[in-house]
């Protein structure tokens, strides 16, 4: 089996110029740092070492003597003497953090102004005999039932009493998958949760030798982990960088009613943004409006869900449901919408095989366990349990009010949890309201699609003297849309604290709706410092920084799952 208590840390060691500072700092260290295991193989612009730190297995019971071989990666850094140690997760949670860690090297470092960027990552790990990880989950393949996706249910006219019953059934086979998951995890799976993980951070931390407080930067599930543990230890958190934001207080109750609450914002985006750049959108032409084209995706959909689409030679067919899933799934990037103009185009256009193939997901090598291990994690940190839909109802009629465009998903969302029968052995039951050492800098895109503004509003409303940095971007994660105003904040913030106005809002650099790919920009701004598509011009440096911004959104966008 396969089990992680994974934290998915980048330990960031920056230059001395513009140290960050950290109280007790010395430069000695109780890590053996060495070859890397022969399996961490990948391409790194840097040369990469490894240590083992081991952590308790479980830091609830001092008397389990049990514990974890915590593998850390570091890619050496170019300047020295260095400046101390960053930890940075990208979200997920779950799946394999090493090769991210590696292949993001360069543009952290050009992010935070040069200064090289030593990673390490908590990636393998050990217990007595057993092979663990911290925060990977052994689930059965496939996890969920067939028939588990109901967004091609037209929930129109049916009534709560009914729609209660489909959902009961829904419940009674995530049951069978609770169980199963329960069994073949009975010895590990309470020890993944995000509090445990906060601790080894701290673990880390003090390992390292670089001082007393933790730096940080969390993405997406990042924040949940980076506020856990500024919330458990205030007096160890230095400079930490919060972007994305899911709300801490639904997470952990469960609730799922507030990360989906800008995402039809998104869908409506999409077409407005389509009549701003018709030559670029192909849904565009001179008869559409803004409305024309929202009301012709309503009409497919809705005709789609009444009938759908038999696929030849396969089981499959085309319905409401796949044309929803497609959407939500590429929502997240909104340099992608101009290829989702392209495929609601082929639908419009009864092209229906071209649209099958376009929307299946990539073929992967392997079962990506990765991508199921955030059952694991996130249901054992959520409070929500149930065995009746019925007691859900009040819930339920909520979240269906939370998406016109997608009504049923925060309900899917929702439930996914609540049969689960693991607890994780301990959970932050606090407020998440404290002052921390350092202020804290909360980062987020004004209309993100699962992480929306308001969660980023609440997290900053908790830590006193924190500062809400706003990019008036759409999709998830504001890497996708470079800002230079956003990555100037973030590296005046971690290169010598210094924090934008609270609610400063940066605007992205370029339209949603690209003639050109971003490397074509890239090369174009390179030569001349300009482009037709920017608003002014920039220095060598400024282009370096947005790139290397862009570059990371990539990276971002194919490792991140929440």
């Amino acid at each position: 089996m396969s089990f992680v208590r994974n934290a998915f840390l980048v330990a960031a060691v920056v230059s001395a110029a513009n140290a960050l500072p950290n109280p007790k700092r010395s430069e000695s260290s109780d890590l053996q740092w060495g070859p890397c295991p022969a399996r961490m193989n990948f391409t790194s612009a840097y040369s990469y070492d490894c240590a083992t730190l081991t952590v308790p297995l479980d830091y609830s019971n001092s008397t389990d003597g049990r514990t974890l071989d915590l593998q850390l990666l570091r890619v050496n850094a170019t300047n020295q003497p260095s400046k101390g140690a960053i930890l940075m997760n990208p979200g997920g949670p779950g799946g394999v953090g090493t090769q991210f860690v590696a292949g993001t090297t360069a543009e952290v470092q050009t992010i935070l102004d040069g200064n090289t960027i030593p990673y390490a990552c908590n990636d393998t790990s050990s217990s007595g005999s057993k092979k663990t990880k911290r925060q990977e989950f052994d689930i059965p393949e496939p996890t969920f039932p067939e028939d588990y996706d109901l967004l091609e249910l037209d929930i129109d006219d049916m009534s709560m009493a009914q729609l209660v019953g489909v959902l009961q059934n829904e419940l009674s086979d995530l049951q069978v998958v609770a169980e199963t998951c329960a069994a073949d995890n009975e010895e590990y799976g309470e020890y993944i949760g995000t509090a445990f993980v906060a601790r080894d951070m701290l673990r880390i931390v003090d390992a390292l030798g670089q001082g007393s407080l933790l730096n940080y930067w969390g993405i997406s599930y990042g924040t949940v982990l980076g506020g856990t543990f500024a919330a458990m230890f205030p007096n160890r958190t230095g400079f930490m960088l919060l972007e994305s934001n899911v709300n801490l207080h639904e997470y952990m109750s469960g609730a799922g009613i507030q990360a989906r609450a800008t995402l039809d914002a998104n869908v409506d985006a999409l077409f407005e943004q389509c009549m701003v750049y018709p030559e670029e959108c192909a849904l565009a032409d001179d008869h559409q409006t803004v409305e024309s084209l929202a009301q012709n995706y309503e009409n497919l959909v809705a005709a789609l869900d009444q009938q759908g689409i038999p696929m030849n030679d396969t089981d499959d067919e085309i319905d409401g449901g796949t044309v929803r899933n497609y959407m939500l799934s590429n929502l997240y990037n909104p340099s992608e919408w101009p290829e989702v103009a392209v495929a609601l185009k082929v639908l419009y256009d009864g092209e229906w095989e071209t649209f099958y193939n376009m929307s299946r997901p990539p073929k992967e090598g392997s079962y990506n366990k990765g991508t199921e291990a955030l059952l694991g994690i996130r249901c054992g940190d959520s409070r929500l349990r149930s065995d009746n839909v019925t007691d859900l109802e009040g819930l339920i009629e909520i979240q269906l009010n939370v998406s016109r465009w997608f009504p049923l998903q925060p309900t899917l969302e929702g439930m996914t949890c609540v049969a689960w029968q693991q607890e994780a052995k301990e959970r932050y039951n606090g407020d998440f309201q404290v002052k921390t050492q350092t202020p804290i800098l909360v980062l987020n895109n004004a209309y993100d699609n699962i992480t929306p503004l308001i969660s980023a509003r609440n997290t900053s409303s908790g830590f006193a003297e924190s500062v809400l940095l706003v990019q008036n971007s759409y999709g998830h994660v504001p890497e996708y849309t470079p800002s230079l105003c956003t990555a100037q904040a973030i590296r005046n913030y971690f290169g010598n604290g210094t924090m934008p106005s609270n609610g400063t809002v940066c605007e992205q650099e370029v339209p949603n709706f690209l003639p050109q790919n971003w490397t074509e920009i890239y090369q174009d701004l390179n030569k001349t410092g300009s482009s037709d598509l920017t608003k002014r011009a920039y220095s060598k440096r400024e282009v370096d920084l947005l790139h290397a911004v862009r570059s990371l959104g990539e990276k971002l966008h194919q490792f991140d799952r929440l």
